[in-house]
């Protein structure tokens, strides 16, 4: 990255010129590099990436103090700010297929997250292809998955779908007892395979539905 003064002969710039090169500031200082365009940007591993990545920008602003206090130590650490701590730490868990954390280090212990556990008033997910799209949902049970705060949603091209960040195409808030739905959306015709899993706010990640839902997508 190349520090410059001046750009395209005037004070500041920021943007794309020429279709080639992008102009922007980074930390007062204006700078340029070249304009790159993703041969794939929604590719499997880029979505799964996404979807956690939006989770974490959400979920921060909720914590509780003490909850973001518990990541100064490893931002001070690594020079940078709590929020960006927390964001990395749990990039890193979701690659090794673990639940995001809420407060550092990850407790896993709030681990009731059964997602085919019906015994009081959970459903188990559902699936139905549209023209264009996928729809379902599910409600997790009030005993069996009493912890779970969100959804993980994967999306696999044949059966069956593992339980991978890179297969996860949507992370939804849920609350154990209340139904909760999801579309998927534009997808090319064919058939998709769908399962769940539950997590809690301390890292912990339930099993896979066992069931290989199924949508027909025309």
């Amino acid at each position: 990255m190349a520090s410059i003064t001046g750009p395209l002969h005037s004070d500041d710039a920021s943007g794309k010129f020429a279709g080639s090169i992008v102009y922007s500031k980074w930390k007062g200082r204006n700078y340029a590099r070249q304009l790159v365009t993703p041969s794939n940007p929604k590719s499997a591993a880029q979505v799964g990436i996404r979807v956690m990545m939006k989770w974490l920008s959400q979920i921060w602003s909720s914590l509780s103090a003490p909850d973001k206090a518990t990541w100064d130590t490893l931002a001070e650490a690594s020079q940078v700010s709590s929020f960006n701590a927390m964001v990395g730490n749990n990039l890193a868990r979701w690659q090794a297929n673990a639940g995001p954390t809420q407060a550092y280090p990850a407790a896993e212990t709030n681990d009731d997250l059964l997602p085919d556990d019906v015994g009081v008033d959970g459903e188990l997910l559902s699936t139905t292809g549209h023209d264009g799209f996928a729809s379902g949902g599910a409600t997790p049970d009030s005993t069996g998955a009493a912890d779970a705060i969100a959804a993980i949603l994967f999306r696999g091209a044949a059966a069956p779908t593992p339980l991978s960040w890179a297969t996860a195409i949507q992370i939804l808030a849920v609350t154990p007892g209340a139904a909760w739905t999801f579309t998927d959306s534009p997808l090319d015709a064919g058939t998709y395979h769908y399962k769940i899993a539950y997590f809690s706010d301390d890292g912990a990640i339930g099993a896979l539905s066992a069931a290989d839902n199924e949508a027909v997508v025309t």
